[in-house]
């Protein structure tokens, strides 16, 4: 018996000969050489995408929406948006409107609407007040709204369609578009990430969709990487532990196993 070879070049060497001494053998059936397969684990995620701390528009890996986008200039990750297009597409074809109304976001504009909402729920003066106060604002904020560098928006995975009211889910033609998009948009690689029936974590949220061929990784790099260190720079920032933001509100998802 052959000892085990475990340099891999050295084992192809090794093969080589033998098929060299073994090929005019009577005895030859067909050696077979077979080589260790060589896996690479994927690199992970860095951190400034999975904080948002980076700007999209100048970033390699992002493509710029510019067909069904409902304002402003958006954009999502090459792979993510290409299985949109196609998604819109057949939307299209079979008589629904699909268009975005937010996709990528960076930690800036997050944290622009995280603080227009505690300064409007605080009437200004969240500093002042006592720290159960400040957990109870924060936790209204983060029943529709993740807290600057927890937002899925920061990957360039997700996005929300028509509305973000309920009301409009509620009626006819939120009805209709909700019930076409739980059938097809899964076949493109979308789930709705922030289903019914999770206790806790952000509300329902019909309209938003996460590309989940990319998305669960993003999560589980930012699982694996991302301390509270890493949540800083914004009002209420220093209660993210305390609240445990990260398994409350971002593993506690339909998509995350």
């Amino acid at each position: 018996m052959m000892p085990e070879v475990y340099n891999s070049r050295a084992r192809k060497i090794l093969c080589l000969l033998l098929i060299l001494l073994w090929q005019n053998s009577a005895g030859y059936q067909g050696y077979a050489c077979i080589m260790p397969m060589v896996t690479s684990e994927p690199e992970p995620v860095p951190k400034e995408i999975l904080l948002g701390d980076f700007d999209p528009a100048t970033h390699p890996d992002f493509a710029q929406i510019t067909e069904y986008n409902a304002h402003q200039v958006m954009y999502l990750q090459r792979d993510a948006k290409l299985a949109l297009d196609s998604l819109v597409t057949l939307a299209e074809q079979s008589g629904i409107r699909l268009y975005v109304i937010s996709a990528t976001r960076s930690f800036q504009t997050q944290k622009r609407i995280w603080e227009n909402k505690i300064a409007t729920k605080s009437s200004g003066s969240f500093a002042a007040l006592p720290r159960n106060r400040q957990a109870g604002i924060i936790r209204e904020i983060l029943d529709y709204s993740a807290m600057p560098g927890t937002s899925r928006h920061h990957w360039g995975t997700d996005v929300d369609f028509l509305s973000v009211e309920l009301a409009f889910w509620r009626g006819n033609t939120g009805k209709k578009t909700f019930a076409w998009l739980s059938d097809n948009a899964p076949e493109f690689g979308f789930e709705l990430v922030y289903s019914r029936g999770r206790e806790g974590g952000h509300n329902y949220e019909p309209w938003h969709w996460s590309y989940v061929p990319l998305s669960h990784k993003m999560l589980e790099d930012y699982v694996a990487t991302i301390s509270y260190d890493d949540i800083q720079g914004f009002s209420g920032a220093d209660l993210a532990e305390e609240m445990e933001i990260i398994p409350r509100y971002l593993q506690n998802i339909f998509a995350y196993r």
